[in-house]
């Protein structure tokens, strides 16, 4: 920003970066500061909607805008056709094809059988193609699968990461006819309410799996059963290139199970997102990966979170400084004095408080970096 402030020519190379590519989102920390992947791509705003009363000469150098929720990407899209900015390119960070399905733990158990739903508007039809959309979600139901229109997927060029959102687990063989060939993403991200007897095996005819290098599984087991580790020996074994792995569970066993299948000293980055496994247990995990892990992610199930998150610094809604002390001790009495271990972490976050891991006269210094 500053660079604007020095000449005239300067202003105008800043103002046409700054406006390039934006982000709509509500919970990231904005600090000129922060140097990050993400920070570096995007300029953030709190309020798209201020994009619209921006002078025309500002407009113009703005080329793609990406937003966030997915509720709130259709509302910006009613506005922006109405405005007729033709020249700029909207989407949604995640596209739902089709139905978004809530997971079964947000209602009675008494109605189980049932699939609440609610209608997202149809994805758009792409003649030509696309490569803004980077990822999607399959909602995956014997219920309305015919329904499920993927015409879109080969027009999407710059596709890296699906989610599939199961009940069972084993809707997988409902759609893999409706797959021509092969996807090639990095990202395979599985979301099940009542996980019981998945069939993996079917995704080879659907992705090609030495392509993927993050997995995550979200266990959303409302009947609190204990998942079987063999449910994922075929899923784990068959993703080699594997190295980023976020696991929810309400239940600390299913963390073992799945967490117990991968290789030592192969993840750079992992996510833990549970209500029961504590960040000791956590740490015996990290403990696996000590030569190769880079970032850890601690946190509770009932957060909405992704492995690209992780290039990304949120705010902290409330702050609570005894509680940052808090952790602090704690990831340093873990680090310990042995400043040879753990060789490539640079961050951890714990239950949203971020910081920074450096090492400074042979000791491990722990640097908040969102309070």
């Amino acid at each position: 920003m500053s660079l604007m402030l020095t000449n005239k020519r300067m202003y105008h190379v800043a103002v046409k970066r700054l406006y390039q590519l934006i982000y709509v989102e509500m919970g990231i920390l904005i600090n000129t500061d922060i140097c990050t992947s993400f920070n570096c791509k995007y300029t953030v705003t709190q309020c798209g909607l201020k994009l619209l009363n921006q002078r025309n000469e500002l407009l113009q150098h703005v080329k793609l805008i990406v937003v966030q929720n997915y509720e709130t990407y259709n509302y910006y899209i009613t506005l922006w056709n109405a405005k007729k900015y033709d020249w700029i390119q909207l989407c949604p960070e995640k596209l739902y094809l089709g139905y978004h399905l809530h997971s079964y733990d947000r209602i009675e158990i008494a109605f189980l059988a049932l699939i609440i739903k609610y209608f997202l508007p149809s994805p758009p039809v792409l003649e030509n193609d696309d490569y803004t959309i980077t990822s999607i979600v399959i909602p995956l139901c014997d219920t309305f699968v015919d329904e499920l229109d993927l015409s879109i997927i080969p027009y999407l060029k710059r596709l890296q990461r699906i989610k599939f959102q199961m009940v069972w687990g084993n809707e997988l063989t409902l759609i893999k006819s409706k797959f021509s060939h092969c996807l090639n993403i990095t990202c395979l991200s599985l979301q099940f309410s009542l996980l019981n007897h998945p069939e993996f095996e079917c995704l080879i005819d659907i992705i090609n799996l030495d392509a993927v290098t993050s997995l995550e599984l979200f266990i959303d087991n409302v009947l609190h059963v204990v998942v079987q580790q063999l449910y994922f020996d075929w899923l784990i074994a068959h993703l080699p290139n594997l190295n980023s792995f976020l696991v929810r569970s309400n239940m600390a066993k299913n963390i073992h199970n799945v967490c117990s299948l991968i290789m030592e000293n192969t993840l750079s980055r992992l996510v833990i997102l549970s209500e029961d496994f504590t960040p000791s247990e956590v740490w015996e995990q990290v403990k696996k990966q000590e030569q190769t892990i880079e970032q850890l992610f601690i946190g509770r199930c009932n957060i909405d979170f992704t492995l690209n998150y992780l290039d990304r610094i949120f705010k902290v809604t409330e702050k609570d400084n005894d509680r940052r002390l808090t952790y602090e001790s704690m990831i340093a009495g873990f680090l310990g004095d042995d400043t040879s271990r753990y060789p490539q972490l640079s961050n951890i976050i714990v239950y949203g408080c971020d910081y920074e891991i450096s090492r400074s006269n042979s000791s491990f210094k722990v640097n908040p970096l969102n309070y």
